[in-house]
Parts: structure tokens; C-alpha cells; sequence
């Protein structure tokens, strides 16, 4: 009661200093999945979260048995214990001395990210899009098909939701399993790693409703924008970049985002502009120099360069690069 009394006490003060009020909520036994040891110190020698004989030792809990997939390094900082459907999972938090920086190779690359293509980099070789949320879509669907059959509040109902909740796990790990290993290998590779600088969330904005003067909903294109929507979010251009940085951190290396404006338009070669290619055409040819390239090849020679600081046009025109990590 003194709980609900306080959280009441502090919306009111929100109502009367105008600011936009959150009304209380019910704490409901499923909103937290997690919880953490901020501080695992020693106590009698011995620190309070371990992990003995195969058993994860926690406080006021007792001994777990875990299935540990490597052993922890360094000192042992915090521990959250998380739940992620049926699945619980001890999280440590240890303090490791700096890693050791991997021999210099000084070959950069640049890499645009595609759809046909996962990713395409400036030396041509190319990397499949695994598309793991499109393989599963049909088993997906008839997984929504039962449990919206379900009779709400019934066993068979929390059976169901379990069941696509697991389901769609599965896809998430594949695709951060396929992440981790593209990412280890060009952080492995190369010195300096240039992208674009993506801005997801334009990307796969909902396009804008037309009306006519009557007021009737016109064709807007929003089917086929999803489907190109869910196509993005299934290859998951954004975490992937974010997991190279953290890697290339870790590795003393050099990742660069440049701005991606006409990257597929401007050839690679005379640093000439040809007319707008739309996303059907996947071949670029250059009617000045005669070049004949693949389009994504094309785009990651222009992002490379741009990296570098090399102009792709006039020197008014050369693209800003920042540099994520160093």
C-alpha cells in the first residue's frame, strides 16, 4: 500500500507542475525479467556470486545448476539473472585487462549493405542474405493461426504463446549467430571499415496516406513497403554495424560511416554522375568511361573512397566521413 500511496503521490506533483503524466501502473509479476547483484564482493574469502562445480551460487537463492559455455575471465564485477521465455541465464559483468591489438594490415574497404545481397564490399566478393525471419514465415504463421484460436486465460493458450515466443527466438539467434561471424572476420581482415551512414528509422517509415479531394484513400504503395520494411528489419543492417564497431574496438580498428547520397548514381571509375537507377536495376553502366560493374561493387568502390577522403566528383560535392571508433 505505502507503494501504490507514493506512486500516486508523484503523479499528482507531475499533474500540477504541467508536465505530461504517467498514470500508475499495476506491477504485474510478469513485467520484470531480470534482476541483478550490482556488487559481488567477498565475503569470508569468497565471493557472493560463484560459480562451483557446475552450480552457480547465488544469494538467499542457492546453488543452480548451469550450463557454462566458457570460462569467466578476470574479476567477476556484477551478475544479472535474466529470463528469456523458458530459458533463465546468469549474465557476468568482469573487469579484464585491455586486449591485445591485432597486426596492422592497412587494407581498408568499404561494404554496402543490400538486400539481394547481405553485403557486397569493394573487392567484389559478396556475402548471401540468409533471410531467417523469411524461411520461417510460414511456420510462423500458423503458429499465430493456433494461438489466436485459443481460448484466452486457458493453459492451452500460455502453451501457444510459448511456443511462438520460442519460435521467433530461434530466428533471433540465428541472426545474431551470423552476425558475430561476418563481424569477426572483417574486424579480422581489414584495418579500416567504411559504411554508410544508414538512418534506419527513415528507412522504414510508413509512407504517407494520399486522399483525393472528396477525401478517399488513394494507392499510397504501403503494401509493397512493407514487405520492403520487414525485408530490412529481417537482415538487420543496424545491429550488424553496431557489433562490427564493438568489435573493432576492442581490436584496434578503424570503422568510418560516410554519407551515402548517389553513392549507386556516380561511377567508381571516371567519378562521373549517371542518371537515377532504380532498385530493379542491378547493373551499372557507365556511358562516359564504358565501365560495366555490378551496382552494390559499384556503391562499395564510391563508399571506400569517400572513407578515404578521396572526392567522388567535384571537391565541393566530396562526401563528410566521421569516424565511429578508433
Amino acid at each position: 500500500m505505502r507503494e501504490c500511496y507514493k506512486a500516486f503521490q508523484a503523479f499528482f506533483k507531475r499533474c500540477k507542475e504541467g508536465k505530461t503524466p504517467g498514470f500508475p501502473r499495476f506491477q504485474g509479476y510478469d513485467r520484470y525479467d531480470s534482476f541483478t547483484y550490482p556488487q559481488i564482493e567477498k565475503l569470508k574469502g569468497k565471493p557472493t556470486v560463484a560459480i562451483e562445480n557446475g552450480k552457480v551460487v547465488l544469494p538467499k537463492i542457492g546453488h543452480i545448476k548451469v550450463k557454462q559455455h566458457r570460462p569467466l575471465e578476470g574479476k567477476a564485477k556484477t551478475c544479472t539473472i535474466k529470463r528469456e521465455g523458458d530459458c533463465w541465464y546468469a549474465v557476468f559483468v568482469c573487469e579484464v585487462e585491455a586486449r591485445v591489438k591485432l597486426p596492422y594490415t592497412d587494407l581498408p574497404i568499404g561494404i554496402d549493405m543490400g538486400l539481394k545481397h547481405f553485403m557486397t564490399d569493394s573487392h567484389g566478393d559478396v556475402v548471401e542474405n540468409p533471410r531467417f525471419f523469411r524461411k520461417s514465415r510460414g511456420r510462423l504463421k500458423k503458429m499465430q493461426q493456433r494461438l489466436s484460436k485459443k481460448k484466452k486465460r486457458s493453459n492451452r493458450r500460455k502453451k501457444a504463446v510459448k511456443s511462438v515466443a520460442k519460435a521467433h527466438k530461434k530466428v533471433r539467434n540465428q541472426r545474431k549467430d551470423f552476425h558475430h561471424k561476418e563481424a569477426r572476420i572483417l574486424v579480422e581482415t581489414f584495418e579500416t571499415i567504411i559504411f554508410e551512414d544508414l538512418s534506419m528509422h527513415n528507412m522504414v517509415r510508413r509512407p504517407k496516406v494520399k486522399q483525393d479531394e472528396n477525401g478517399k484513400y488513394l494507392p499510397n504503395g504501403a503494401a509493397a513497403k512493407g514487405g520492403l520494411n520487414k525485408s530490412i528489419l529481417d537482415a538487420g543492417w543496424g545491429s550488424f554495424i553496431e557489433l562490427v564497431k564493438h568489435k573493432a574496438e576492442c581490436a584496434g580498428v578503424t570503422v568510418y560511416e560516410v554519407d551515402p547520397h548517389k553513392t549507386s548514381q556516380i561511377c567508381s571509375a571516371c567519378h562521373k554522375e549517371g542518371e537515377h537507377k532504380g532498385l530493379s536495376v542491378r547493373t551499372h553502366v557507365c556511358l562516359q568511361c564504358g565501365v560495366v560493374l555490378d551496382r552494390d561493387h559499384n556503391a562499395a568502390l564510391n563508399i571506400r573512397d569517400r572513407g578515404l577522403g578521396r572526392s567522388l566528383r567535384e571537391p565541393a560535392s566530396q562526401g563528410t566521413f566521421r569516424e565511429a571508433t578508433a
